[in-house]
């Protein structure tokens, strides 16, 4: 809600030519900040629910504070004139999208979320375009967008359909928008036991034991 905040009350501000009162909205970043650190800390000491979600959360709490970091980029901005109604549009498109985002994390729907990583694509390409007519302030407006796909998005669904005599079946649901490499690994029986150790520097044997 502070980000959104954000987002909405510079626009408006910039709308009116308030330029001088930008510098007021940088505290709700300072807000998001303590929000965010506090989050963290509490999924370092307690976890989550569910652990296998832990890494989820904290990616997803670090990756929007540095949206709204991009926010407060913009009201650091010295203006000198008005922005014209394509900026502006753009401007509200891209706040559109992480309210979109907002509502997709609280009520997860799959469809929605394919539709909003096509509209962050779409944004993400006309930002390239507008970049040239305000380059500060689109430059912002397109890391914002880089934000959202990132904590988001959907390249590609697969669904299961056999396991075979040597390998296993896959149904393509959405293919992804490039070529890609998926990497598996299959083992038959027994007992095995993950685990990591650090690599040494030297030319030697390593022992790992357990």
């Amino acid at each position: 809600l502070v980000t959104l905040s954000l987002g909405e009350n510079s626009l408006e501000l910039i709308k009116n030519k308030k330029f001088d009162e930008l510098d007021s909205l940088i505290n709700l970043e300072q807000t998001n900040n303590q929000l965010t650190n506090f989050c963290e800390r509490i999924l370092n000491k307690y976890g989550s629910e569910n652990e296998k979600l832990k890494s989820f959360w904290y990616v997803i709490v670090w990756n929007l504070e540095k949206v709204c970091d991009e926010y407060k980029e913009v009201c650091k901005l010295k203006f000198k004139s008005a922005l014209n109604k394509e900026i502006l549009d753009y401007y509200n498109e891209v706040n559109s999208l992480f309210k979109e985002y907002y509502e997709v994390f609280y009520n997860f729907d799959f469809n929605k979320l394919s539709k909003l990583e096509e509209k962050s694509k779409g944004l993400s390409d006309k930002g390239k375009v507008f970049i040239a007519k305000d380059a500060e302030v689109v430059n912002c407006l397109a890391k914002i967008v880089s934000g959202v796909r990132n904590t988001g998005s959907v390249d590609m669904r697969v669904g299961w359909i056999s396991s075979n005599a040597t390998s296993f079946t896959l149904d393509i649901i959405d293919a992804p928008t490039a070529t890609v490499v998926v990497f598996w690994l299959a083992l038959n029986g027994g007992q095995y036991k993950v685990g990591s150790w650090l690599s040494i520097s030297t030319a030697a044997t390593e022992v790992v034991s357990g």
